[in-house]
This record gives structure tokens, sequence and C-alpha cells, in this order.
């Protein structure tokens, strides 16, 4: 059966790249496997940098009764360091999230209207779906808007830069607190622990910090990300 390439079905697959956070120029090459698959299956790849590292995203698409194709399982992977990890098709996990996720740090999803059923992912080492490492749910009541409006940074941080560590949190990204004493500079680094309903405090060397301490010593100012 030849898949269908109408406007309706392009459009869907047009919206999955950008959610992805993929380029729309990737829609040559689906429509071009599209065309030519023997088959009710098949793959598109990509290559990019995240982080400081090449990543390559496989796309696959399978085929409907209908003839029309819908995407289906989302691969990740870090060449370099033979890492990866596999979305289902209603994922809405992006790029960077996922290569979040990929270096150990879990991400936060909403539930829609109810707040109380928001939830956080990560991966598990010894878990996984027929061989395919895939997140799953941690047993977290974290709120990270929360924990920072009751820690002590909350009064060293202004309103503006306490919305951004959230929502960079919230991805699970590293957060970078830059801050001068004296003359001496530092990097400090904020990440979500969920599976520890809390956030901690690291130094550049990876070492845990008492949050309380430093923001007696310290007025952090939100730089820039380290991913």
């Amino acid at each position: 059966m030849t898949m269908v390439l109408n406007r309706e079905n392009l459009d869907r697959i047009s919206r999955r790249l950008r959610e992805i956070g993929l380029p729309q120029t990737l829609m040559v090459d689906i429509v071009g496997e599209a065309r030519k698959v023997d088959g009710d299956y098949f793959y598109v790849s990509h290559r990019m940098r995240v982080g400081n590292e090449p990543m390559e995203v496989s796309l696959g698409f399978q085929e409907r009764d209908d003839g029309h194709f819908m995407p289906g399982l989302v691969g990740f992977s870090l060449p370099e360091s033979q890492r990866s990890l596999y979305l289902f098709p209603l994922s809405d996990l992006n790029v960077q999230e996922a290569y979040n996720m990929i270096q150990g740090r879990a991400v936060w999803r909403p539930a829609g209207l109810d707040s109380e059923n928001d939830y956080w992912l990560r991966l598990e080492k010894d878990r996984s779906f027929h061989g395919l490492n895939m997140p799953v749910k941690v047993d977290s009541r974290l709120s990270v808007r929360k924990w920072l409006g009751e820690s002590p940074l909350a009064g060293v941080l202004g309103s503006e830069g306490k919305e951004r560590i959230v929502a960079d949190l919230q991805a699970g990204d590293r957060v970078d607190l830059g801050h001068l004493m004296g003359k001496r500079a530092g990097m400090y680094f904020l990440e979500a622990r969920p599976e520890k309903n809390g956030v901690e405090l690291r130094n550049g060397y990876g070492k845990a910090l008492d949050i309380d301490e430093f923001a007696r010593g310290h007025s952090p100012t939100l730089l820039k990300h380290r991913r």
C-alpha cells in the first residue's frame, strides 16, 4: 500500500518536528522515505549537537489502515557515550529535555488543569521496555516553585530570575548561579532532585553545598546554563 501524503498528514508531521525541536527541512527526507518505503514502517534520522555533544535523533513512522502514516517511536542517542532514550509517539519531550534525561536528570511534566497530578520523569538504569531505555515516573511531589519560594535563595533572587530558574529546573537543566565574592569568582549549580523531594546546590566539582550557608554569604545572579 502507498502511504498517503495529504496536507493534513504532512501538517501533523510538521507539528511533531516542532514539538521535538527538529528542523522543518527534515520534511523533505520524510516525504522521500514515505514515497519509496516497501512496508508499513520506516525511520528518518537526524544528527545535531545538544549541549556539547553530538546527538542522533531517529523518528519512526507507522502506516495506518487508511494509508496515512503516523509518528512512531522517537529515539535519542549520544554516540560518544553510547547512551540512549526512546519515547512513545505521544510523548511531548523535546530534544533538550531528552538530552537532560540521558544525562541522569529528571524532567517535570504538567498534567493539565489538575496540578496535583503533575509528575517527574527520569531514566532508571535497570528498567527498560523490550530492551529500550524509556523514562519512568518518579514517586515525588516536588514543586520547584514552592521549594524556591521557601528556600533561603528566595531572598536573593529577583522574581524574574526565580521564574526562569523554575522553568529551567523543570526542564531538567542544571541552572548555573554566578556570584562574586570579593575578586573571586565561582560556579555553582542548582539541580532538581525529585527522588529526594528537593533541589540540590553543587559547586563546579560536583560537591553538594549547604544552601543556607551559601545564601548567607553570597548574592547569586542567574547567568547561563551548563547542560
